[in-house]
């Protein structure tokens, strides 16, 4: 495993991997990506993600290793298994996990799922059938205090 982080340290592009008694022979660059480089290596026991993070004050690496070990630790079967943390050998730190299927989830606000935790994207949001207001939407100017709709409470 080692020298295949250390292989990938050096941010090369798609290809393979050639390293002695390593088990894992395939690599690709994940995009998209705005704070991490995110590699998909491929070997003989399963697929890895292999994420280089930013050294900055909030600890990501070590925040995102300790999430995944709380949901395993549930027995949760949500998130990738997490596999490494080493926070000191390279110039970012890597978190190494199992890799997991499936696309990105969409940013909070563009769709395609629930409504996140942020009342202030739901402000522009339409009235849901029958008036009143979403849970969690903050009053819309010109509504009354209440923020409801008309006939339920608010004018």
């Amino acid at each position: 495993m080692r020298d295949l982080l250390n292989y990938l340290a050096t941010w090369p592009e798609d290809g393979r991997f050639l390293g002695h008694n390593c088990p894992y022979h395939t690599f690709q660059k994940i995009s998209g990506g705005a704070n991490n480089i995110l590699y998909k290596v491929g070997g003989d026991d399963g697929d890895l993600a292999v994420k280089f993070t930013l050294r900055d004050g909030r600890n990501r690496a070590r925040r995102e290793f300790q999430a995944l070990q709380a949901i395993q630790a549930h027995g949760l079967a949500i998130a990738p298994e997490p596999i490494l943390l080493d926070e000191s050998s390279y110039a970012q730190p890597v978190v190494v996990q199992s890799w997991l299927e499936g696309g990105a989830a969409p940013p909070a606000g563009a769709g395609g799922g629930a409504p996140g935790p942020r009342p202030h994207r739901m402000a522009n949001r339409p009235p849901p059938p029958g008036g009143g207001r979403w849970v969690g939407q903050p009053p819309h100017p010109g509504r009354g205090k209440t923020g409801a709709g008309p006939g339920v409470g608010g004018g």
